[in-house]
């Protein structure tokens, strides 16, 4: 399970964190972080099964992903959240809401199942 985490340099601190909290929570994943300007060439260069960014969310380039979650930095705006073609959003998610996309994700890709991207 691969995750990317992207974020503008003015809140990398905050994707920073996001992905220490991803990988201390589930070990066995792939966290990467990258810069938001850096994201479509990592995108191609890592194959991320998920990818948590902050607004807005390239659609276009993450669609394709099994997930995604777009998580602003502030809790101005509300996150949202897909999941094989599943979407939702959420105010102010919790560490265990986070860890269960991250799971439902996992899920997805073991399963090797047909999804709607978007």
């Amino acid at each position: 399970m691969r995750i990317l985490v992207a974020y503008e340099d003015d809140h990398r601190a905050f994707g920073q964190a996001t992905a220490e909290t991803l990988r201390g929570a589930r070990q066995h994943v792939e966290v990467t972080v990258v810069a938001l300007n850096a994201l479509e060439a990592e995108v191609a260069r890592f194959d991320p099964h998920l990818v948590i960014c902050g607004p807005p969310l390239p659609r276009g380039l993450i669609c394709p992903r099994p997930g995604w979650v777009e998580l602003p930095p502030c809790s101005n705006h509300p996150t949202r959240i897909c999941v094989g073609g599943q979407h939702w959003e959420s105010s102010s998610p919790s560490l265990e809401e986070l860890l269960s996309v991250v799971d439902l994700t996992e899920a997805l890709v073991e399963a090797g199942g047909e999804y709607d991207p978007c």
